[in-house]
């Protein structure tokens, strides 16, 4: 292990999983449309493969990437909210201030816990990845935070994540499949380079349909792509993509079932009586303050729900404890949506889109 923590790529894993951790934190909070931190991750995961060198430069190489992915992805959600409100009718509800935003999208939300289960899935995958790679002397150890990431791309709880190994590992070997009936032929660079935009066409245009499906365009891009950059045995190669995609898959997996009773019962707990207070003061409001107090209300009660989905999908001895909990935040779910629905037939109550929560 000593060995391990001394290479070069060691602190790139760390920025890596750094990078993950922030990313599945922002992603959510400031509304980034698909694909999410998934992509993030996986570009900066591509940067750790760097030739060996200056540890430290590598590491801020593999940061830079990741921040600049980050960057990319928050400005175009800036520039499409901008878009949109220049599409849509004005409205008077209340904008969130710096403070309130911390307060519902970090602070009080599962957002922390979630994100460093992402990060510690990248890391955990990046450490045995790379004393594989040590081992059988590959280089493409980044295959498996990226397996680890997108397994974890639309939701860290046990049942999402069970689904999306599932879908990974089936399309991934259906995807070397493809990939090794291509490369049998020897196809010339520029067959090739159409293969590659076909399969990148291939891969958007199913991936909101079917991932297990995505994969199978994904796959052979990504062993395209390797082959063609670096000359090696096809079988190697197709071994190394199979062996990185289990490594990443199971430590999703594990990183899927890290929640304690206490927890989930926490945050069931402090969501529901949140959620609550926001329905008092909203029945309690006057007609100059109503639409600040339904704002209010509907951003703890799509907190609230959020965290119904992820308990609900966690581990069977977490369900079985907070079952109770579970009945009483759902009927505090049915309140709120009933007073936010009634709300939307009030006049002088302005509507406005809103952003989801992590």
């Amino acid at each position: 292990m000593a060995g391990l923590l001394s290479t070069h790529r060691f602190w790139a894993v760390v920025c890596t999983a750094v990078v993950a951790a922030i990313a599945t934190l922002l992603v959510p909070a400031l509304a980034i449309p698909p694909p999410g931190m998934s992509v993030i991750v996986i570009a900066t995961a591509v940067a750790t493969g760097l030739p060996s060198g200056h540890a430290v430069r590598n590491a801020l190489l593999v940061l830079a990437a990741g921040c600049g992915c980050v960057v990319i992805a928050v400005l175009e959600t800036a520039v499409r909210t901008v878009l949109l409100r220049h599409t849509t009718v004005a409205t008077t509800s209340p904008r969130l201030s710096f403070r309130d935003w911390w307060e519902f999208h970090i602070r009080r939300s599962p957002a922390l816990f979630m994100s460093a289960r992402v990060g510690g899935t990248v890391f955990v995958a990046g450490v045995l990845a790379n004393a594989v790679a040590s081992a059988l002397g590959t280089s493409r150890s980044y295959w498996a935070m990226a397996a680890g990431a997108a397994a974890m791309g639309t939701g860290s709880h046990g049942a999402v994540v069970r689904l999306r190994v599932t879908h990974y590992l089936l399309g991934s070997c259906a995807g070397v499949i493809v990939a090794a009936a291509i490369l049998s032929s020897d196809p010339a660079p520029y067959v090739i380079a159409v293969l590659l935009g076909l399969l990148m066409f291939g891969a958007e245009f199913v991936v909101i349909r079917s991932y297990a499906l995505a994969l199978v365009f994904i796959t052979p891009l990504a062993i395209l792509i390797a082959h063609t950059g670096r000359a090696g045995p096809l079988p190697a190669l197709v071994a190394d993509r199979l062996l990185e995609s289990a490594i990443g898959c199971a430590c999703a997996l594990l990183a899927g079932l890290a929640i304690t009773k206490r927890w989930a019962q926490r945050q069931l707990a402090a969501s529901s009586t949140a959620t609550l207070d926001a329905i008092k003061a909203t029945l309690a409001a006057t007609p100059t303050n109503v639409d600040r107090e339904l704002h209010a209300l509907r951003l703890r009660s799509t907190r609230l729900d959020l965290i119904r989905t992820r308990v609900s999908g966690e581990r069977k001895a977490v369900r079985t404890a907070v079952a109770s909990a579970l009945q009483e935040a759902a009927q505090v779910s049915a309140q709120a949506a009933c007073l936010l629905s009634a709300g939307r037939n009030m006049p002088h109550v302005a509507e406005r889109p809103h952003r989801s929560l992590p």
